[in-house]
């Protein structure tokens, strides 16, 4: 990814289309917008409303997605964040309301899951190697992971309504577990504002849907099975409208040094790869910010913790865990309005 280049593996397989009320979905042409974004890319599939849709709807979506490159983006030097993040004071600096906006998102997140979410773990992510998707040529000891853990820690930033401050001088911050789904909430708005009432959208994974299907369902989204290896099938559909849609998985990005696999999600309060039997996390919640950070603070804590945070927040959440050559599936209460028990080639 060179827009932002957030690698979280994309768990959703996107499905068809959408299903109206002023008159039958079917009988209205089905429009589809798509372009490259933070390394990947966007899709979108909606029925334009009666007006139509502007005439500029792709350039509006395409300098959206500029935007949020330019405030969020850790892989340009000219980004609001890497210019925050070069900062070597404390002072206050002024910031936009949409880094506000993620950021007390990222520590609402971060402290109900106990530091499980932490927007300042970046550091240790280049620690490990993960910052260029290299394996490091040695590994880590508890020495140089401590070290780092000390420059890091929700603790060390500050927010008001429209400043950041660090405590430390080397704080910097990343914000890419969160940036996908933000980015969908806002092109989701967006798409809003042109009074187009039934969509997919997706970006770079992370989803929000309105509206229905075609057929006068719900929209049916695929949940991947967490495969290595590039193989692609469907462990899982999942019936949605009006809501957003995130995932998290360690089985693409990870290295493997002497048959142990280090995966590209830390644990922030241990400072190393996470290592259980957890290899998928599938969130739902109205926001797609909201559900893409939470699918990573319950990647980042493993399957029982996952599951009591899960009931606790009562969110919608479908866990996939792999025990030897088999997938189990844990889902929460919240999530079982949302599982078909259709034929997954449907």
């Amino acid at each position: 990814m060179r827009l932002l280049q957030y690698l979280k593996p994309a768990l959703t397989g996107l499905v068809f289309f959408i299903a109206g009320c002023e008159q039958p979905v079917q009988q209205q042409p089905l429009l589809q917008l798509s372009g490259p974004t933070m390394g990947s890319s966007y899709n979108l599939s909606l029925v334009a409303p009666a007006g139509g849709l502007p005439a500029d709807a792709q350039q509006q979506i395409d300098r959206l997605l500029a935007d949020i490159d330019q405030q969020f983006s850790t892989w340009r030097d000219d980004s609001e964040l890497a210019r925050f993040n070069q900062q070597q004071g404390t002072e206050p600096v002024a910031v936009s309301s949409e880094l506000v906006v993620v950021a007390r998102e990222a520590l609402r997140i971060g402290k109900l899951s106990d530091g499980a979410l932490d927007v300042t773990v970046g550091p240790l992510l280049k620690l490990w190697g993960f910052d260029r998707h290299q394996q490091p040529e040695v590994l880590p000891d508890e020495t140089a992971i401590a070290a780092v853990r000390a420059v890091t820690g929700l603790d060390k930033l500050q927010v008001t309504d429209s400043t950041f401050a660090k405590v430390i001088p080397p704080l910097s911050l990343d914000f890419s577990a969160l940036v996908a789904g933000h980015a969908a909430d806002r092109l989701a708005s967006l798409i809003d504002g042109w009074g187009v009432n039934h969509y997919l959208l997706e970006v770079t994974g992370e989803m929000r849907v309105k509206g229905m299907h075609p057929a006068s369902r719900p929209w049916r989204i695929a949940v991947e099975k967490p495969v290595a290896g590039g193989g692609r099938s469907v462990e899982r559909v999942i019936e949605l409208r009006d809501i957003g849609v995130a995932t998290s998985g360690d089985y693409r990005n990870f290295y493997e040094i002497d048959g142990q696999r280090y995966s590209h999600t830390i644990n922030p309060q241990s400072g190393k790869p996470i290592d259980h039997l957890m290899v998928s996390v599938t969130v739902l919640d109205p926001s797609a910010m909201t559900a893409d950070g939470w699918a990573t603070a319950l990647m980042a804590v493993g399957p029982e913790q996952a599951k009591q945070l899960a009931e606790q927040q009562r969110l919608a959440v479908l866990l996939i865990l792999k025990q030897d050559d088999a997938f189990i599936e844990w889902s929460s209460s919240a999530m079982a309005p949302y599982l078909t028990t259709i034929n997954k080639e449907d």
